[in-house]
């Protein structure tokens, strides 16, 4: 095969992958957390389908929504500053200065 078409047929690949959200610009592939259980998904679509059990509202009938802020090395809770390696970790713990009361657990901050 020739060499021009395999490359072609590589970049043609690569631009539907990041047309259809799948890798960023830089070649990574993109990831998207919920940020009241810090579960990944690999398309917002996916996220936003699927039942959070973490969610402030309830466990039932309520989905995954969307982490806005990028990935870091450790997380910080906008409440009470405490830090944690990832955020499904943070968002399991339960936050003492939590403003929506006992029980809640922490939020990262952005």
């Amino acid at each position: 095969m020739n060499i021009k078409k395999t490359i072609s047929k590589l970049l043609l690949v690569l631009l539907l992958l990041i047309c259809a959200g799948l890798y960023s610009q830089s070649g990574q592939q993109q990831r998207f957390f919920c940020k009241y259980c810090g579960m990944e998904y690999s398309s917002v679509r996916d996220l936003t389908a699927n039942w959070c059990q973490n969610h402030p509202l309830g466990k039932r009938g309520y989905k995954h929504e969307l982490y806005e802020g990028t990935v870091k090395a450790q997380y910080t809770c906008k409440y009470c500053g405490m830090v944690y390696r990832d955020l499904m970790t943070l968002t399991r713990n339960i936050c003492q200065r939590h403003p929506g009361g006992k029980g809640r657990c922490h939020e990262p901050a952005l």
